[in-house]
């Protein structure tokens, strides 16, 4: 079974400035003995990629097969990933179902009024007056029953907020007695972000699932030419996470 995913989300910023980029093959991955060696390459390249802010480019390789030791971690992802079409295959005989790639920013808890979310005004927070900021705002209390549902449905907004100032504003008031809000924000990067052109390959045989990307709490973030194939016998399947983009 194979997927086909051509994403375009935000706005498209063109990249400027010189990058310097970083390639597999600079790490030895021909060389490497076996699957699991071929894993921990990728990491150590896609992590000197993102303490640096360089780019990745698979430029050159044709095909990659990786095998995930017993507790992986996720491979993180640059702002700038290109596969040049690689195919990636991955064998998962872990104790696990894991995300191979992640793009993500750790969102915190911050005290903000109902009134100032409706006027999409946040001045006064040191946390969100400056730079950029992405803030997920959550009603505790289920949002359907209030509106006379009987299915259990919650109410979120993600929000944008430029130098104090949201770009948007919530759907409805959240500066109501039935509200009970949480509110979370992390800083983002404006700067266009790009993952793209790899084939995802997942074999039979695997002991668990193996999923592709896991992305959080990202702006301005393209994913396009990328195609995942998985053995017919896996059901319920799943390949990309997305949350509050």
């Amino acid at each position: 079974m194979k997927k086909l995913f051509l994403v375009l989300l935000i706005s498209a910023i063109g990249l400027s400035g010189e990058c310097h980029s970083l390639n597999p093959l600079d790490f030895g991955i021909r060389e490497a003995k076996s699957g699991v060696e071929r894993y921990e390459i990728l990491k150590k390249c896609h992590t000197m990629a993102v303490e640096k802010g360089f780019d990745i480019s698979y430029h050159g390789i044709d095909e990659i097969q990786i095998e995930l030791p017993d507790a992986p971690e996720s491979i993180p992802l640059p702002a700038y990933t290109d596969f040049q079409g690689v195919k990636l295959t991955v064998v998962n005989n872990s104790a696990k179902r894991f995300f191979l790639f992640k793009m993500s920013n750790e969102m915190s808890v911050i005290d903000v009024s109902a009134e100032d979310l409706d006027k999409g005004v946040f001045f006064s927070y040191k946390e969100l007056k400056d730079k950029e900021s992405l803030v997920v705002v959550e009603d505790l209390n289920i949002w359907s029953k209030r509106r006379g549902y009987d299915y259990h449905a919650m109410r979120k907004d993600v929000l944008i907020v430029k130098n104090g100032r949201s770009i948007h504003r919530p759907v409805y008031s959240y500066n109501t007695d039935a509200t009970h809000m949480k509110v979370s924000y992390c800083k983002i990067d404006s700067g266009r972000k790009i993952v793209k052109n790899l084939r995802f390959n997942r074999p039979a045989g695997s002991k668990n699932k193996t999923f592709l990307l896991d992305i959080s709490c990202q702006h301005n973030l393209e994913v396009s030419n990328i195609s995942v194939t998985t053995p017919d016998d896996i059901i319920h399947d799943g390949d990309v996470g997305k949350r509050s983009f």
